[in-house]
């Protein structure tokens, strides 16, 4: 991406419209939960969440940045096929960095002893299942994504 960095800017191909291309791929999101020292029972919250966060700019805002924190993701453990280790590192460090941080905001803001933050795709329904009738949240379109990603890099997860 680097080499053609230059040519993309120019040619204005780094925007975010394909999200909203004819064929968009999966939406990202996080799901947090909270645990205090004082017996309260967990808390569990979900980025972005269509009835905490209103208006719909604060949504899109917390959607863009889970979709930023999956971006970002690199596996805990370098693959042994990863091309470029010192690259590996600091994308690893980027990533570390920024779900620590959305982390220590989540027990800074509801005041918890822990935060437990797991990242979820929720895959687009197919054309059948729309004419079915299958509710755009039902919950075989979502599934949660390790934190280790198995086998080599660019393999398709189970």
């Amino acid at each position: 991406m680097d080499f053609f960095r230059p040519y993309i800017d120019l040619a204005y191909w780094n925007h975010g419209y394909f999200f909203f291309a004819p064929n968009p791929g999966p939406s990202h999101l996080l799901k947090c939960r909270l645990y205090w020292d004082d017996g309260r029972q967990p808390m569990e919250l979900w980025f972005p969440d269509r009835q905490r966060q209103w208006p719909r700019l604060f949504y899109h805002r917390h959607f863009m940045l889970a979709e930023q924190l999956h971006m970002l993701f690199v596996p805990a453990e370098m693959p042994a096929d990863f091309p470029d280790p010192e690259g590996w590192r600091r994308q690893r460090a980027a990533y570390e960095a920024r779900r620590a941080a959305f982390i220590e905001h989540l027990r800074h803001r509801y005041g918890a002893a822990r935060v437990e933050m797991v990242r979820v795709e929720h895959r687009p329904l197919t054309p059948d299942e729309r004419m079915a009738g299958m509710a755009l949240t039902d919950p075989r379109t979502y599934r949660e994504l390790p934190e280790e990603v198995p086998g080599p890099v660019g393999e398709e997860l189970p």
